[in-house]
């Protein structure tokens, strides 16, 4: 069977295009699959012009994969949230926009300013434009029960065609790992290390929290954390609150086993988190977590038994009897570490990958019937080719 597989990038270092691309190392091996990109990491490439703003980017390769998408016959498509217009076969649900527009971490609710209220025009526009996909597709895998449940509250997707396959990793890359990075030496002997991760230019990931919570712990207990910070709100924070020597901004990491390996424990208390590659990252590395409810992979935690959970992200008091808990109980930390790897394996993406290939094979008999443009206002395809060719015209 001819797949169609489309996504922005097939980047391994990209979370959602790492998982894309195990996605397709899945299907390939029953059927011909074509990975459709706008960048050089796909085997067709609908390029745009990289310099345009994020919003418009994504808008011209969605209409690129409409013209290029839409006389796809009886192939098989899919594609990730609000990708295109064309209605496809099955939908990969990484994020509910509408949801996370109403969530009390939404920069907008927390703070009323011209970047937030940018930030809350992309969602709005992200939000309209996946309830439409979602609903047109003819099935929806959602990477995590709370996606689920988030596109039945807020997307008005129909329960009976959602299908919860969580994202897998390569387990093996975190467990084979014997070197700690180089920052670690450089700390005081007898440190203890949270490790952290993230995009840190919004305040989802809700690092808040736990800069909150390091006031009132030991100091030689440290805050690793990885991910792009320039341009966001927390590097000033964090010199002005005079934590410099213990929150560590490492920017962007690519060895990620490294990061792991130098740290003693992880936490995950994002504001809104549809699913958490770096939990399922961190257990398979044999860290204890401490994770909030609300992130999508706390359905892998069984609470003191592979890992810590908490109420709410926004329970400071919460999250600082766990991390007291733990960082005074190397034993406690020990036990919890390993139960966490062994349960890490459940997510490998051989595992994974099967539940992919098992959907997608039931999924063959009926691809491409009723195949439609998916837009609101109902545009014909030569419609479309002309706003595609304008906007060609424009890049």
């Amino acid at each position: 069977m001819k797949i169609q597989l489309c996504n922005h990038t097939f980047e391994n270092s990209d979370g959602q295009g790492g998982v894309n691309q195990r996605v397709a190392d899945a299907l390939s091996i029953n059927h011909w699959v074509i990975r459709v990109a706008s960048d050089s990491t796909g085997d067709k490439r609908l390029s745009v012009r990289p310099w345009l703003p994020t919003p418009i980017r994504h808008q011209c390769f969605a209409l690129k994969l409409c013209v290029y998408l839409f006389p796809a016959g009886d192939e098989l498509l899919i594609c990730n949230g609000a990708m295109t217009y064309v209605s496809t076969d099955i939908n990969i649900s990484h994020f509910v926009h509408s949801a996370w527009m109403h969530a009390d971490g939404h920069d907008w609710n927390q703070r009323k300013s011209l970047r937030s209220g940018y930030q809350w025009l992309v969602t709005r526009l992200n939000s309209v434009l996946e309830k439409c996909a979602y609903r047109t597709a003819r099935h929806v895998v959602a990477v995590s029960h709370s996606v689920r449940d988030d596109l039945i509250k807020f997307a008005g997707v129909d329960a009976q065609k959602i299908t919860v396959i969580p994202n897998g990793l390569d387990t093996r890359r975190f467990t084979k790992t014997t070197s700690s990075p180089s920052w670690r030496t450089d700390l005081p002997y007898g440190s203890l290390i949270i490790g952290f991760c993230g995009g840190l230019k919004t305040r989802r990931k809700n690092l808040d929290v736990l800069i909150d919570v390091m006031k009132s712990l030991p100091s030689n207990i440290h805050l690793a954390v990885a991910g792009a910070y320039e341009g966001g709100p927390y590097s000033e924070e964090i010199r002005s609150g005079g934590f410099a020597d213990r929150i560590h901004l490492l920017g962007p990491v690519d060895d990620m086993p490294a990061f792991y390996k130098g740290c003693d424990l992880f936490v995950c208390v994002s504001h809104y988190e549809p699913w958490g590659q770096v939990v399922t990252e961190a257990m398979a590395s044999g860290l204890p977590v401490i994770v909030s409810r609300n992130v999508g992979a706390s359905s892998a935690i069984k609470h003191g038994e592979n890992g810590l959970l908490i109420d709410s992200p926004r329970d400071a008091l919460g999250l600082s009897v766990a991390i007291r808990e733990l960082t005074i109980d190397s034993c406690k930390r020990d036990v919890l570490g390993s139960a966490a790897s062994k349960s890490a394996l459940a997510f490998d993406w051989e595992r994974v990958g099967e539940r992919y290939l098992e959907l997608v094979n039931g999924m063959i008999p009926h691809a491409g019937i009723g195949r439609s443009v998916a837009d609101s206002d109902g545009e014909s395809c030569e419609a479309l080719s002309e706003r595609q060719a304008a906007i060609e015209a424009v890049e």
